[in-house]
């Protein structure tokens, strides 16, 4: 990765949720996207579908990340 590291802390949603007006809500949000993805619950058929149609390769976001980076 030409020498660069990545790190990041998660924050527990109960802490998070005091730092600001509406971080409670985001905390919900995100906490849902973790469980499902974005795409809702049982999303793999679309998720398949979204592979099939799409005019590039999928990247990881461990590989987006390493391609960033050089």
């Amino acid at each position: 990765m030409n020498g660069q590291d990545f790190t990041f802390n998660q924050v527990p949603g109960e802490v998070f949720s005091s730092f600001f007006e509406g971080a409670g809500e985001i905390t919900q949000m995100l906490a849902y996207f973790e469980a499902h993805t974005y795409m809702g619950e049982n999303a793999e058929e679309q998720i398949q579908l979204a592979k099939e149609i799409a005019t590039a390769d999928f990247v990881s976001l461990n590989d987006w990340i390493k391609l960033k980076a050089n």
